[in-house]
């Protein structure tokens, strides 16, 4: 996500983690836990913005709704100064999978909408530069 636009990240999966999407659609509590880790997020020194994350929904926008099933999590800076260092977040998958049922585990889509954690605050859009975004996954 380089620019104030939403931005869409694709994974293609390995074989394991392929298996493990498969497994964690069901609402099973022995499905494997899986993990979007997204690296070198650059937050400015507004702290007012943050980060929405969903999956498979590449027209998502600032206004789509945290109730949407595809919703992933957010990502905020908290108390950040200028100078601090690009941040990594982590966010747990396996609720989304669970709730979206059935998804393609050979190609998945990551789309990261920058927002204003105050709609009314005046800022309409943001670079919030991510330079990796990573699944992982570990099995119970």
């Amino acid at each position: 996500m380089t620019t104030s636009e939403p931005s869409t990240a694709t994974i293609r999966p390995r074989p394991a983690l392929q298996s493990m999407i498969k497994q964690a659609t069901t609402n099973d509590g022995e499905a494997p836990s899986l993990r979007l880790t997204l690296e070198e997020i650059s937050f400015p020194a507004n702290p007012a913005l943050g980060v929405r994350v969903f999956l498979n929904l590449p027209n998502a926008t600032s206004g789509t709704s945290i109730k949407d099933p595809h919703y992933v999590g957010s990502i905020s800076p908290g108390e950040r100064g200028e100078n601090e260092k690009p941040m990594t977040a982590f966010l747990d998958l396996s609720p989304t999978l669970r709730k979206l049922g059935k998804v393609d585990p050979n190609v998945l889509k990551f789309t990261l909408v920058a927002v204003p954690s105050d709609p009314d605050d005046g800022t309409k859009q943001a670079c919030i530069p991510v330079q990796k975004v990573i699944l992982s996954g570990r099995g119970k």
